[in-house]
């Protein structure tokens, strides 16, 4: 299998060094474990899972597979530090494509980065019959990322000339792989103890239900250490691994002692109030296990005071369930522990070699990776395809070439003086062939971006001009869209002549008496085609809330690439 199957690399980018696995067969059942490998950091590269040495990591990276024995380039990357948002959302159950255009709507008031600077998506995990006129809709979760945080990292990975092919979130990575193991029971709490942040996913049947990323974890003791008592790095890192969470100790390390169980004891009831605050409000969901994981979980006597405050049977996550390649001995990788986990969970799954469909309740995945990084990505593909075109064409000529020249000189060998001459031609020719091929590259790549971008729809920009032409008092509630894709023609053009797209607004009026002037303000806009009012409920504040069904033409469109452009 190994040999034809595709390979990708998960790298996780922890605080002190990065970790990367290499497996083929990432997106089937049967992955295979190829190479792991771990390269420390400089101190400072990475402060609270965020990039601020792009030139340090590139050159761990560098070293890393040079030593590690990678052979793939593509990787997957995760994120997830502390501000990184995960939120339950419920939505009107559509496509994911369609929940994904709808998401920069209904989101501002769950996140507080802005829209405009932020990555989002969904995470469909169950459907719901939905109650009265609101039809189907699908339970989530909401990821958000800061883009700049994003695209730090991915700057990094290019720096060591690595292809970022997906940027997915740490705790699906890591529920990817724990799903994985056999002695995890159904349901769950997996917790992972990094150095500055620390996560808490409830998952049930590998199904994440529930995340929380809580900003602190194994740096703050270490801090603390070096603050209260005056050390260097090295020595608190040395006290806290001697002293841990232990109930006696030397008088020599009582006050360290001290000191790691009081910062130690403020993130263990922040995970106690956690899994409470599940359980409290999830009372169909009873949590069986913790399965701890992450650097800051080895501390002496941790899992032990894990279980004390929780009452929960605690056990460590291990890279288990997977196949081992050629020259990989199982003790080796039973010692790493958890070490490598994460980055081999951003590797599972991965769709790096072909489109996985996303599906309610299937393995967890987020995309996060940026606009202008998957436009980079599809350029270089095209080009490529493209550049194999031209060398197939290349050797097609050449080829007929050779075969015409033989039938030449057999007939008539006085034809040398005039392929010689031939030849002289075509190496002139040659000379400026890579400029013919760049010029068509180009040519290709504009009719490509033109015919991507000809269906594309500023939908924030005209949502606000909706919302101006409505009533002040008249509030706008979920937004979703449908639109015609650059393939396929829009199925509502059959009903509404020359219609591009359907934007499907909840308003909530204080009265009836503004109704009617609704549909006469919208037909103003610019790109109306049809507008339809219905679903009128009464709330108990005596307001209305009713569904807007906007259909619109051409003149939405934002017409970026315009032809010569």
């Amino acid at each position: 299998m190994d040999a034809v199957a595709p390979r990708v690399v998960g790298i996780d980018i922890g605080s002190s060094a990065v970790r990367a696995v290499e497996l083929s067969g990432a997106g089937t059942d049967n992955p295979v474990l190829l190479h792991y490998y771990e390269q420390p950091l400089e101190v400072g590269a990475i402060v609270r899972g965020e990039v601020v040495d792009p030139d340090a990591v590139a050159e761990a990276l560098t070293l890393l597979w040079t030593a590690g024995g990678f052979t793939s380039r593509d990787v997957v990357i995760g994120m997830g530090d502390y501000r990184v948002v995960v939120r339950s959302l419920t939505v009107p159950s559509m496509s994911m494509r369609r929940i994904r255009e709808s998401l920069p709507f209904q989101v501002k008031d769950l996140v507080s980065v802005p829209v405009k600077d932020g990555l989002l998506d969904f995470y469909p995990v169950s459907e719901t019959p939905g109650e009265g006129d609101a039809g189907p809709q699908t339970v989530g979760l909401l990821i958000a990322a800061v883009k700049d945080v994003v695209l730090a990292n991915v700057k990094a990975i290019r720096l060591a000339k690595l292809n970022p092919v997906e940027v997915d979130l740490v705790p699906f990575a890591l529920t990817r792989a724990i799903h994985r193991m056999e002695s995890a029971e159904d349901i769950i709490a997996e917790i992972d103890i990094g150095a500055g942040t620390t996560s808490v996913v409830v998952t049930v049947d590998g199904v994440p239900q529930f995340v929380r990323l809580i900003p602190a974890g194994a740096s703050d003791v270490i801090k603390a250490l070096k603050t209260r008592l005056d050390v260097d790095e090295a020595e608190a890192i040395r006290l806290k691994n001697i002293v841990g969470m232990a109930r006696t100790v030397a008088p020599d390390y009582l006050e360290a002692a001290q000191i790691v169980h009081e910062v130690s004891m403020d993130l263990l009831s922040s995970l106690r109030n956690t899994i409470t605050y599940f359980s409290n409000t999830r009372l169909d969901i009873t949590i069986t296990q913790i399965v701890l994981n992450g650097g800051g979980s080895r501390l002496p006597g941790l899992a032990a005071e894990l279980t004390a405050q929780t009452k929960l049977p605690v056990i460590f996550a291990e890279l288990t369930g997977i196949a081992l390649g050629d020259g990989l001995n199982a003790d080796a990788v039973r010692a790493t522990e958890g070490t490598f986990l994460v980055a081999c969970g951003l590797a599972l799954g991965s769709r790096a070699n072909g489109a996985l469909e996303m599906v309610i309740g299937g393995a967890p995945r987020a995309d996060l990776l940026p606009p202008e990084v998957k436009e980079a990505r599809s350029g270089r593909v095209l080009r490529r395809r493209l550049g194999l075109g031209v060398v197939a064409v290349g050797l097609i000529v050449a080829v007929v070439t050779a075969l015409v020249t033989g039938e030449s000189v057999l007939s008539d060998g006085e034809l040398a003086d005039a392929q010689a001459e031939s030849a002289t031609l075509l190496t002139e020719v040659a000379q400026y062939s890579e400029l013919g091929d760049v010029e068509g590259v180009m040519t290709d790549t504009r009719t490509a971006r033109d015919l991507a971008g000809s269906t594309e729809i500023n939908w924030q920009e005209y949502l606000a001009v909706v919302r101006a032409a409505l009533p002040a008092d008249v509030s706008v509630g979920t937004a979703t869209v449908d639109g015609a894709s650059a393939f396929e023609p829009y199925a509502a053009a059959e009903s509404v002549p020359g219609a591009v797209a359907t934007l499907n607004l909840s308003l909530t009026s204080p009265s009836l008496t503004s109704v009617s002037g609704w549909l006469s303000s919208l037909s103003t806009l610019p790109g109306y085609a049809s507008a339809s009012i219905g679903g009128l409920t009464r709330a108990e504040d005596g307001s209305y809330t009713t569904a807007l069904v906007l259909v619109v033409n051409a003149e939405v469109f934002s017409n970026r690439f315009v032809t010569g452009d």
